[in-house]
């Protein structure tokens, strides 16, 4: 029930995105070197885009299938790895200025090794 529940929510929200003409943010690319997730700093987004998005940019690693990008928001974004675990979307439900959202990145590296970061998502 939950699962569907998830899936018409991200229809709706990718829906709401493309009706209102908002464009995607430009991708984030999440690299890792020496066993770690590289840092990609604070992901700065305003309110004319209409989704985040992360791309792989490391060979040997994927998102997480059930939670690759993991933004804690309350419910305010719905993610979806997509691409066999070399892309995430996160529609975007609203935009408030000056909110601060703490998300983790978590990938897995061909050994099965799970690695993740917790950086920062702000509105502009």
């Amino acid at each position: 029930m939950h699962k569907i529940t998830t899936v018409l929510m991200l229809a709706a929200l990718g829906l709401a995105a493309q009706a209102q003409g908002l464009k995607d943010r430009s991708p984030v690319s999440v690299t890792v070197s020496g066993g770690q997730i590289d840092d990609p700093g604070d992901l700065h987004t305003t309110a004319d885009e209409g989704a985040l998005v992360w791309v792989m940019g490391s060979k040997g690693f994927r998102f997480a299938d059930a939670d690759g990008i993991d933004i804690k928001s309350g419910g305010q974004h719905a993610c979806k790895t997509l691409q066999e675990g070399q892309r995430v979307r996160c529609a975007k439900a609203g935009h408030r200025r000056g909110d601060r959202f703490k998300y983790a990145i978590n990938v897995v590296g061909s050994d099965g090794k799970a690695l993740n970061l917790d950086p920062f998502i702000l509105n502009d």
